[in-house]
């Protein structure tokens, strides 16, 4: 940044045969030096930026290749960055800086733009205690997504967005600058050594020469700048969120005014992965300006295949394993303690253990990033698996030859009975964080139940080992698909709705509110 500052252009230097005169240097970096110009025609002051890349050397007023560029490849980033500057030429919104006209100069390209009068976010915060309002911050976001969707629809992307690039005039409205058209015009040698990001605000995708950029590169730079306007700070670096695994905590979390859907939306657009943003600027903005009271589910409607088939597959890859190794050590256990009851309960109670351990690590894995709290699912549902193996061989024992003159009927009763403490288990982890969680009690109970008797009725209780696995492994499948399916209709809970966990009862509705037929649309908490 110092060598282009050095070299920017002196005061008074003419440009366009005397059009314009440079008045000052307004800001420098590596990609383009902005120059705050007179228009000596209609007597107005203007915004210059002089395309002016990392590793470029000024000789007088000209610009040449220096020795990380060949004059080729200079030539072909210069005439794509000319490109770029007519195409925004062409943009027309209140959101977006105007481009009054581009030309080559100086072995360079410039943009003559409007000077854009009022503060850069960054002051405005400054000025504003460090953070805003959540009304007002979602206001000017929502002002910054309208214009980048018109920049995304041009097939253009910022690159760059942040607070200081985002300037907020008198009269309220934001408006886009310093578009970064030249961030990806670097060669590969020289972006593998140069800083072409703003940390904090930049995905991973961007810190990688070979990264996949899109809108959804610029939709995680805008949610990164919505939570610094509402929390006060950048969210970390998306290496350091990778790498060392740096916490993004919710804005919600941080404060209490936040409304749910507005954190959400912003968790949502910082995804690490670009898939799982908004695929939109319009969706960002539909999404954060929803009413504080409007349901959010918890996976949005066109995330939610791709989320139940990672649950569904993984599910029932940790929960076979988990049947497997309890087991096998559940018969050690049984043939090295010996016959009496106490010795079974013991070695029913380890296997149920390490099948709901194998079960519950899973689906950690698969609700990690959709539930708060979700440290206790595996501690939850390892205890109950452990308890609930134990009482439904004792109830199943008890009452599966009474109920209808056979024992296979032992394991359905046992299936439901593990199903219902395994369900409530898991339910204290939910109760909390989604509307009707006592519906994946039932549907828990009966996937069980029905898996059981699937199994039993397919040979797990004769053949050899391998087929008795398997088929207790399919009777797995279907308590995992119950379970997949309340997971599809789940709704958060607000806050208010939090304090007042939901009583036991055998009623559901999978819509939600009795009164509703239809799911909403809503977003996940990504």
């Amino acid at each position: 940044m110092q060598t282009e500052a050095r070299s920017a252009l002196p005061n008074g230097t003419p440009l366009r045969g005397g059009e314009y005169l440079i008045e000052s240097c307004l800001a420098a970096g590596g990609f383009a030096i902005t120059y705050r110009a007179r228009d000596c025609a209609l007597h107005r002051p203007v915004a210059i930026k002089e395309f002016f890349p990392h590793g470029c050397v000024r000789v007088g007023q000209r610009l040449t290749a220096g020795a990380e560029w060949t004059e080729e490849a200079f030539a072909r980033y210069r005439a794509r960055a000319l490109e770029e500057g007519r195409r925004l030429a062409m943009l027309r919104h209140p959101g977006i800086v105007v481009v009054h006209t581009v030309f080559e100069e100086n072995n360079t390209v410039y943009l003559v733009m409007d000077l854009v009068e009022g503060e850069t976010l960054d002051q405005y915060l400054i000025h504003r205690g460090g953070r805003l309002p959540v009304e007002e911050a979602v206001g000017l976001i929502a002002q910054a997504s309208a214009a980048l969707s018109v920049v995304h629809e041009a097939g253009l992307l910022h690159r760059d967005l942040k607070p200081q690039n985002l300037i907020r005039r008198p009269d309220g409205q934001v408006v886009l600058i310093d578009f970064g058209s030249a961030r990806q015009l670097l060669p590969d040698a020289v972006r593998t050594r140069t800083v072409v990001l703003t940390h904090g605000y930049a995905p991973l995708e961007q810190y990688s020469p070979d990264g996949r950029l899109g809108p959804a590169t610029d939709i995680y730079a805008l949610a990164a700048t919505a939570y610094h306007l509402i929390t006060g700070r950048p969210p970390p670096d998306a290496p350091a969120r990778v790498n060392n695994g740096a916490p993004v905590f919710p804005p919600s979390e941080i404060r209490p005014d936040v409304p749910l859907v507005v954190s959400d939306a912003i968790m949502r657009g910082l995804s690490m992965t670009a898939e799982e943003r908004p695929r939109s600027a319009q969706e960002f903005r539909a999404h954060i300006t929803r009413p504080a009271g409007a349901d959010v589910f918890l996976v949005a409607p066109q995330r939610r295949t791709q989320f139940l088939w990672r649950f569904i597959w993984m599910s029932a890859l940790g929960g076979t394993v988990g049947v497997m190794a309890g087991s096998a050590v559940g018969n050690l256990a049984h043939q090295t303690m010996g016959a009496d009851s106490g010795s079974v309960a013991t070695a029913w109670a380890i296997s149920g253990a390490l099948a709901g351990l194998g079960l519950g690590a899973a689906q950690w894995v698969a609700l990690r990033r959709h539930l708060r709290h979700v440290w206790a699912w595996p501690v939850a549902t390892t205890a109950a698996a452990s308890l609930g193996n134990v009482l439904g061989w004792m109830v199943g024992d008890a009452l599966g030859w009474s109920v209808a003159g056979s024992r296979d009927n032992i394991w359905t009763v046992t299936g439901l009975v593990l199903g219902a403490v395994v369900g409530a288990g898991q339910w204290l982890v939910l109760r909390g964080q989604v509307k009707r969680a006592r519906m994946w009690v039932w549907m828990t109970m009966a996937g069980k139940a029905a898996g059981n008797l699937l199994a039993v009725s397919s040979g797990a209780t004769r053949g050899s080992a391998s087929v008795k696995m398997m088929c207790w492994a399919v009777g797995g499948v279907v308590v995992v698909l119950a379970q997949a399916f309340c997971l599809a209709f789940f709704r958060r809970r607000t806050r208010e709705e939090a304090r007042r966990p939901e009583p036991f009862l055998p009623s559901y509705s999978p819509y939600g509110d009795d009164s509703e037929t239809q799911p909403r649309s809503g977003l996940p908490g990504e």
